[in-house]
């Protein structure tokens, strides 16, 4: 479980490396365009040599940015295949009860209840913690609303808690 987290954590960290390297791309193309713009506006004799490295700059920048682009979309795709999984698995796994009116979740709570009921519908509260990649304290607080909407029970497991989904 502990893998998949610091998976998450690298693609997120390869997502800010790449949306950085695109910012700095459109500045060095928006700044080397200003430069040379400014020259021939105030007279300034440009050469040869310097319309040679700003295209080579201009070719080099347009070759990251399309990189990162890329790179950027293919991250963005994963993310949403990601989020439309986790969706489908919970709402097709939450138990529906009889009679009673569906009950409000925000995101965390459905990922937190998505984690319960991939383990059977019983699960330790440590182990949420682990695989949520969320804070303790944030998965206590979550917990303790869904206590509070009825979905699931708490017992005191030695250390932790043990979750359960309560059959309704």
């Amino acid at each position: 479980m502990s893998k998949d987290i610091y998976q998450d954590q690298e693609k997120e960290l390869g997502l800010i490396a790449f949306a950085t390297i695109f910012i700095f791309a459109v500045l060095s193309i928006a700044i080397s365009s200003s430069i040379l713009i400014s020259s021939i506006s105030l007279g300034v004799h440009v050469g040869f040599y310097y319309y040679l490295l700003y295209i080579i700059v201009v070719v080099a920048d347009i070759f990251i940015l399309t990189s990162s682009a890329a790179k950027l979309v293919a991250m963005y795709r994963g993310f949403l295949e990601l989020i439309s999984d986790i969706k489908s698995r919970g709402s097709a796994s939450i138990p529906k009860s009889s009679g009673r009116l569906p009950i409000e979740l925000s995101k965390n709570e459905e990922i937190i209840l998505s984690i319960i009921t991939g383990n059977g519908g019983r699960i330790l509260q440590n182990a949420i913690v682990l695989s949520s990649g969320l804070s303790g304290a944030t998965v206590t607080r979550i917990l303790t609303s869904l206590e509070e909407k009825g979905v699931i029970e708490k017992t005191r497991h030695g250390m932790t808690n043990e979750i359960y989904l309560r059959n309704k």
